[in-house]
């Protein structure tokens, strides 16, 4: 396979999505674990969460073996991925949780047909989704500013009375 920027810019898109929504989904995690532990009592939603993030770290595993179908995965992954980004700017616990599930089973499943498709791209977009996400979390004093609602919707954007 030739090298394709398009290709190098989605899948450092995608790598640098999976590793925002690994964190927020370990952090959501902790507050959910700390609270049913400490605070109250152990609801369903805490053991319903972590079968569905074994399920979304086990989404390689549903790749296609066979170069017929992954471009087809390749470009579904990509799309479940950013549309399932757009949640995560919003400050609500279950709904950054469930996206970040979300995006970390179509991570998973794009990473693994990358590999298979054009493992050339992997470590260059490894490299550059880490130093992007460095950049963002500078930007905001350790916290990734891409992470805020303000990009969705401007500060400036007032809607019609």
């Amino acid at each position: 396979m030739k090298f394709s920027w398009l290709r190098l810019v989605e899948a450092t898109l995608v790598l640098l999505f999976v590793l925002q929504a690994t964190r927020t989904l370990f952090s959501t995690l902790f507050g959910l674990i700390y609270d049913a532990v400490f605070a109250g009592p152990f609801t369903p939603l805490v053991a319903v969460a972590g079968i569905l993030v074994l399920l979304a770290y086990l989404s390689p595993l549903a790749a296609p073996r066979r170069a017929e179908g992954v471009r087809v995965t390749l470009l579904v992954a990509v799309a479940v991925a950013a549309v399932a980004r757009v949640p995560m700017t919003f400050n609500f616990h279950a709904v950054r949780l469930y996206s970040s599930i979300v995006l970390v089973a179509a991570g998973g499943l794009y990473l693994a047909a990358l590999l298979r498709h054009t493992p050339g791209h992997f470590i260059s977009a490894a490299v550059l989704a880490l130093v992007t996400d460095q950049l963002l979390r500078a930007l905001g004093n350790t916290w990734d500013v891409s992470m805020r609602p303000g990009w969705i919707v401007p500060r400036s954007f007032s809607p019609p009375a």
